[in-house]
């Protein structure tokens, strides 16, 4: 069942079809989140909407043959069955395949400012594309959300979005050490309130004992260490 409907959310992708490819994978991930093919698709998703939202993406069909690195990359992934027949890539997996991450470009306020960067992790919150939904709320937290913008956000993070977040920092009962020297923290430019949080990383406090009692709703000081975390603000 797994591999049927990760192959009618690959076909939906490639047909352009998003919000079919993300209720096909949506379904997928109730099964196996932690599925790398599942993980893959939820990427390619993301990116595609992104570069949409962006004005970016512009689907259009290629005299040359589609490169399938994107293809190539998903297929490697499955286990134990053959992969199946599908249409061949469309015109953007050749000019930014999902292989290559994020888009190397320079930063809109518009689309990769905090609260844009938050608007796009509460709808991929809302579509259970949990894996998306935290890697945009790290992006906003690292961009310097400030605390107004980030204590309206708790509203819509959820215990699933919450998990997420916990299972990308990694063990929660570890005790957070500071840099060593402290001067290599100037050069990450926190926001005051991301510094307050870190404040807390003495080596004897736990990642838990530190949501518990930092002020902020869970979900938020969550979400901040996670960023924390993700630019090696401290050492676990």
């Amino acid at each position: 069942m797994l591999d049927g409907l990760l192959a009618n959310a690959r076909r939906a992708l490639d047909a352009g079809l998003l919000d079919n490819a993300e209720v096909f994978i949506r379904q997928a991930a109730e099964l196996s989140a932690v599925d790398e093919r599942v993980l893959t698709l939820q990427r390619a998703i993301l990116l595609v909407r992104r570069q949409r939202t962006a004005g970016e993406s512009t689907l259009v069909a290629s005299p040359s043959p589609p490169s399938p690195s994107f293809h190539a990359r998903f297929d490697e992934t499955l286990v134990g069955a053959a992969a199946p027949v599908l249409p061949p890539a469309p015109a953007w997996a050749s000019t930014q395949p999902v292989s290559d991450g994020w888009s190397a470009k320079a930063p809109s306020p518009a689309v990769d400012g905090p609260g844009a960067l938050f608007e796009q992790a509460r709808l991929a919150c809302a579509r259970r594309i949990m894996w998306a939904a935290v890697e945009q709320a790290v992006q906003a937290v690292i961009a310097g959300a400030d605390r107004r913008l980030l204590l309206e956000q708790a509203a819509w993070m959820d215990a699933g979005f919450v998990e997420t977040c916990r299972t990308r920092i990694g063990d929660m009962n570890a005790c957070p050490r500071p840099l060593d020297p402290p001067r290599e923290l100037t050069s990450l430019r926190l926001s005051p309130e991301s510094a307050f949080v870190l404040s807390r990383a003495d080596g004897m406090s736990s990642l838990e004992e530190i949501v518990d009692t930092c002020g902020f709703p869970a979900a938020v000081t969550t979400v901040i260490l996670a960023a924390l975390a993700t630019m090696g603000a401290f050492h676990l």
